[in-house]
C-alpha cells in the first residue's frame, strides 16, 4: 500500500500468503503434537490472522520491557522507513532518475 499501487500491493499480499501458509499449517501440527488437546481448545479460540474485537479484554496495568518495547519501536521505525523509501523510489521516477521498470495497469 505504501506504493500506492493496487498491482504491487495484492502482489505482496499473494507472496505472503504463499509464504506464510505453510510455515502456519506446520507449526500448528508441531504445537498440536506437543500440546495435544490444549492446543486444539486454543485454536478454537483464537482465529489465526484477525482479532475477535468482541471478545478483545484489556488488563487493569501492565509490565513491560523497556528492551522489547525499544526493539518494537525499532521495528515499527524501519517499516515506516519503507514507506518512505516507497515515496522516494516514486519521486526518483517522477523525476527521471530512476527508470519504470512496473507499470501500473489498474
Amino acid at each position: 500500500m505504501a506504493f500506492e499501487k493496487l498491482s504491487v500491493c495484492l502482489a505482496f499480499a499473494v507472496i505472503f500468503v504463499m509464504s506464510h501458509w505453510p510455515t502456519i499449517l506446520a507449526e500448528e501440527r508441531k504445537l498440536r503434537g506437543v500440546y495435544g488437546e490444549r492446543y486444539n481448545e486454543y485454536a478454537r479460540t483464537v482465529p489465526r490472522f484477525w482479532p475477535r474485537i468482541s471478545q478483545l479484554k484489556w488488563p487493569t496495568s501492565v509490565t513491560f520491557s523497556p528492551t522489547v518495547f525499544n526493539r518494537a519501536v525499532l521495528d515499527c521505525a524501519l517499516i515506516m522507513s519503507m514507506f518512505i523509501l516507497a515515496h522516494f523510489i516514486e519521486y526518483a521516477q517522477n523525476a527521471g532518475w530512476v527508470p519504470v521498470y512496473i507499470h501500473n495497469v489498474w
